[in-house]
């Protein structure tokens, strides 16, 4: 359309001309063409131009910051799986030996319901963080699919 603009007009009218006291009135043809001697529309065009270098440059740093997000995300997600495994591998079945333990001697009289609960409670909070953990690690995992259209292998 700007490139339209710097290509002259032509414009044609008709023309009608009744005199007063003259018995012979006109009828005619009348042509004009506005000759842009000036004025290109070059500045149209160069803005035209300059937004769209401008609409490029944008998209660029949108696609570097989300390149740079995805990869924090990433960071994030590692360390949540390397904590989440280590739970799984080292503690969790070391917690469930130790809950059998306290069960046992509770059972045996051995400790108090106090210690039996405080013991309890401090397992309950070893599960909580796993818990925790494989959510945090649910949520960035979606995160990640989501930015990058496609599914992350398991």
């Amino acid at each position: 359309m700007v490139r339209a603009m710097a290509v002259p007009d032509l414009q044609t009218q008709l023309r009608y001309r009744e005199a007063m006291d003259d018995p012979n009135d006109d009828l005619g043809v009348q042509v004009g063409i506005v000759l842009p001697i000036f004025d290109r529309n070059q500045g149209g065009i160069a803005e035209s131009r300059a937004q769209i270098n401008r609409a490029w440059a944008v998209l660029a740093e949108t696609e570097v910051t989300s390149l740079g997000d995805i990869a924090a995300l990433y960071t994030q997600l590692q360390a949540v799986q390397v904590r989440l495994q280590f739970l799984e591998s080292e503690v969790l079945p070391v917690a469930t030996r130790a809950e059998t333990a306290i069960r046992r001697a509770y059972e045996a009289g051995d400790v108090s319901p106090v210690e039996l609960s405080l013991q309890m409670q401090r397992l309950l909070q070893i599960h909580q963080e796993e818990l925790q953990l494989r959510y945090l690690r649910s949520q960035l995992r979606m995160r990640i699919e989501m930015s990058l259209g496609y599914p992350l292998s398991p």
